[in-house]
């Protein structure tokens, strides 16, 4: 039974106790729950973290229509990932085989995780719970994008209802739960509403109340008790005691599963004297709430804690699972710490955590180790017991305390990457390679579009004419692709890098993968070169880097891209011993016919060709004016040629970007107007791509010296007016139901899907 649907009979419930005291916080600690740089920090700030009961087990459990009592276990290959609390109920846990799983249970439900087939850009559902049907690793990959999809509706409803959300993985978040607490004790407390005229921010907080009001008297979840609240009786008078045994003898006749499972002690009380326990129970029945609308919503399980700092509600969240929330009050942090060592923190695991209780002699009895450090070490004492370390002498310090407050920031991915590795002898050349980046790249470019749609809200399907602000309009790219491999024998590790250009959506997956592929043939050469041998492979990864936000595009269609191929960063190397190293010709290619010659005469593509003439190694000295003594406005230095047509055209123009005087060789009528166009284009391409960027893309324009009087063309964007209308449909908002249709009708395609997802 979950715990937010429990009714108020069905389990013991502790009873309150409002004890008022003179309160030791102020109204400036109040005021600055709405404050998101200040709230974390507060002494009555209020901390939650949510982590999902065996994630991946419930995905596929929704997924495939099974329910909560039947034992489903997740499989990736013949491991377990994820196991229900139904299947942990035979023994079965995650260091189980599929094997020994069957064998403790033998009707258990083995569920496998969605698989990418080699050579294909798609996922797909293993729609089989029979290990014979399961896909075999050598040809196929395991995708996440499944869980990442339903951890991103998670995210958006945990969005909706807390201001401040930190992710901290796929299927757990930390909550501040400042400016929501704020609001609803200013609504349930009049006598906090009193305080806004208060000229001395230092000024105490009223008492609390004698009473509760109707809205917080739900006790839910498990409290840990203080020290004074474990040697209170529940009842204070001899009728109150009467009473109680009279219902003591009816529950133990109907206390069997909702009374076993019952989160208080039975006679547990609760004592409120400060604002601080009245503000961390609102936060209990906030998260309560938010918990359950991601079962309705969802239909997925948390467990939950609620604290004052991260460290705490994290340890808090997997104190009493499934389905349940622990709630520590600032007076019972010193109990709750007995059930933990120093190396259970969050930060202090692993080498770091064992180096601690190694220095400091910790006790050998987990239930003294935090009190211990706590009442002997000072900071001082753990700055030199720590190797003068203060930052972690801090840590320490303050975790043990529970008051380790650290700031709250959004999390963003610096990179992503897509990897594989390789059983036994699958990897043989390099089309067994292709096949693979093909799977990495259709796994990129999902994550990428997604990743726009739920940050910036981006509906690549919608006509962005109709914006009031099309400029505005903001995209994360990837600026860099690298490609990383391992051999199998020898282990060697290589990899190889470029930059990314930035493209519109349409054509991302396009140059991810024909970049992999032009990475690849650099690899298969440098292998070439150095004399060992690459096959078979036993790992290989794509990773997108330096993902950047960028905005002021205009439409999304608009993209920069050279005529010639980039370059990656080692393609120095091209020339070793005299002898050029074979490299396969790749060119950058749009998907869709992006307008006529004749479409594009009047679009920026013709006001940024020209001839780069201040380039050209082949000019004669003769020809280029010095410039020391040559003023801008000196009428002489630009003599006037007449065209066939009347017009007058420029011979000379000085240029004070260049520092020169540019000929006009070409006899163009608007050679001023389209050279100074040239350093736009130059500039923009700055702003929007980097020096580094748009000095590959004017290297890769130089010209040939073969024909120095060809002009350079400079193809750094695409004309709005002329660019394809994308169509790619929007995770967050479908504008028609026909591409809704359409979506589903290609999933069910694919295979990816059974349940609307």
């Amino acid at each position: 039974m979950s715990i937010y649907s429990q009714t108020n009979d069905s389990f013991v419930r502790p009873k309150i106790i409002l004890d008022p005291k003179v309160s030791s916080f102020s109204v400036q600690d109040f005021d600055h729950l709405r404050n998101p740089k200040k709230s974390y920090n507060s002494p009555l700030a209020v901390i939650a973290h949510i982590d999902v009961n065996a994630f991946f087990a419930q995905v596929e459990q929704l997924k495939h229509g099974f329910t909560r009592e039947d034992p489903v276990i997740c499989v990736q290959w013949s491991s377990i990932i994820a196991v229900s609390y139904a299947a942990r109920k035979y023994g079965i846990n995650r260091m189980d085989n599929l094997k020994s799983a069957i064998k403790k249970c033998p009707h258990v439900i083995p569920l496998h995780t969605s698989v990418f087939r080699k050579g294909e850009n798609f996922w797909r559902n293993v729609n089989s719970c029979n290990p014979a049907d399961f896909p075999s690793p050598a040809t196929h990959k395991v995708s996440l994008d499944p869980y990442r999809r339903e951890s991103r509706k998670m995210q958006r409803i945990f969005h909706e209802n807390c201001k401040i959300v930190e992710k901290a993985s796929v299927d757990e978040s930390f909550f501040d739960l400042g400016t929501e607490v704020y609001e609803k004790a200013r609504e349930l407390f009049p006598q906090l509403k009193d305080i806004d005229n208060c000229d001395d921010p230092l000024q105490k907080l009223p008492p609390i109340p004698n009473e509760l009001p109707e809205w917080c008297q739900r006790v839910r979840g498990v409290f840990i008790p203080t020290t004074e609240e474990l040697e209170t009786p529940l009842s204070q008078n001899n009728e109150e005691e009467e009473e109680e045994e009279e219902e003591e003898e009816e529950e133990e006749e109907n206390k069997d599963k909702e009374e076993s499972s019952a989160p208080h002690r039975r006679g547990q009380v609760l004592i409120f004297r400060d604002w601080d326990d009245i503000l961390i129970h609102i936060g209990s029945l906030i998260t309560l709430d938010l918990r359950k609308k991601i079962d309705d919503a969802l239909g997925y399980t948390t467990s939950c804690g609620v604290a004052r700092v991260k460290t705490l509600a994290k340890l808090a969240s997997g104190f009493k699972k499934p389905d349940n929330q622990t709630i520590i009050r600032n007076g019972s942090i010193a109990e709750f710490l007995k059930n933990f060592s120093i190396v259970d923190f969050w930060g202090l695991g692993g080498k770091t955590g064992d180096n601690v209780a190694f220095q400091l002699k910790v006790p050998h009895e987990k239930e003294k180790v935090i009190e211990y450090i706590r009442d002997k070490f000072s900071l001082e004492d753990l700055v030199e017991k720590l190797d003068k370390d203060l930052e972690l002498a801090t840590k320490v310090y303050k975790i043990v305390r529970g008051e380790l407050h650290a700031p709250f920031a959004e999390k963003r991915e610096p990179s992503m990457c897509s990897s594989k590795r390789f059983r036994g002898e699958s990897v043989n050349n390099r089309d067994d390679c292709v096949g693979w980046i093909k799977v990495f790249a259709g796994d990129l470019f999902q994550r990428i579009k997604e990743t726009n749609e739920e940050q910036f809200g981006t509906n690549y399907s919608k006509d962005q004419k109709g914006s009031s602000n099309p400029a505005g309009i903001k995209i994360r790219c990837p600026r860099s692709l690298s490609l990383h491999y391992v051999t199998l024998s020898s282990r060697i590790s290589r990899s190889r890098q470029m930059a990314f250009p930035v493209v519109s959506i349409e054509d991302l997956e396009k140059n991810i993968f024909e970049l992999g592929v032009k990475l690849l043939d650099e690899i298969l050469n440098l292998a070439k070169y150095e004399d060992h041998e690459l096959f078979p492979l036993g790992i290989m990864d794509l990773t997108l880097a330096k993902l950047e936000v960028v905005s002021g595009l205009g439409f999304i269609e608009n993209f920069f891209k050279a005529e010639k191929p980039a370059q990656s960063n080692n393609a120095k190397k091209d020339m070793e011993n005299g002898e050029k190293i074979e490299r396969v010709p790749f060119v950058y290619e749009s998907r869709k016919n992006l307008g006529k010659e004749e479409t594009q005469k009047n679009s920026i593509h013709s006001m940024l060709k020209l001839k780069n003439s201040s380039k050209t190694k082949n000019h004669e000295k003769s020809k280029v004016i010095a410039v020391k003594d040559i003023k801008k406005d000196d009428k002489d230095v630009l003599p006037e040629l007449v065209t066939e047509s009347n017009e007058l055209v420029p011979e000379e123009y000085f240029c004070e970007s260049c520092n020169m005087v540019i000929l006009n060789k070409s006899n163009n009528p608007h050679f001023v107007t389209e050279h100074q166009d040239y350093h736009f284009a130059i500039s923009y391409s700055t702003k929007l791509n980097g020096e580094n960027m748009t000095q590959n893309i004017l290297t890769h324009n130089e010209p040939d010296q073969s024909k120095a009087n060809s002009p350079i063309i400079y193809d750094l964007t695409i004309s709005p007016s002329n660019s394809p209308k994308l169509k790619a449909n929007s995770v967050l908002k479908r504008e028609k139901p026909s591409n809704k249709n359409k979506n589903k009708k290609a999933k069910l395609e694919k295979g990816q899907s059974m349940l609307p997802f």
